[in-house]
């Protein structure tokens, strides 16, 4: 499975991790320092994304990964 990350702290590592022992690949992660590269494009290069940001970003994340047809996990 192709998995997109939305935040890279403590949680988009242990998730990261798992995801690789689990044999997943990981299309890109997107931070607060390169989030403007977050694209349609981009969003669509994975088959989910797992949101892991702050209450104050998550629901426009949620809301551009919906808008994509892009499922979306947010923890």
């Amino acid at each position: 499975m192709r998995i997109g990350l939305l935040g890279y702290g403590k949680m988009g590592h242990e998730i990261e991790k798992i995801a690789l022992e689990r044999r997943h690949e990981i299309v890109w992660t997107i931070t607060s320092a390169n989030r403007e590269s977050l694209t349609a494009e981009r969003l669509k290069q994975a088959d989910v994304v797992i949101e892991f940001t702050t209450p104050h970003s998550a629901p426009g994340n949620i809301q551009l990964c919906l808008a994509n047809r892009v499922p979306v996990i947010s923890g």
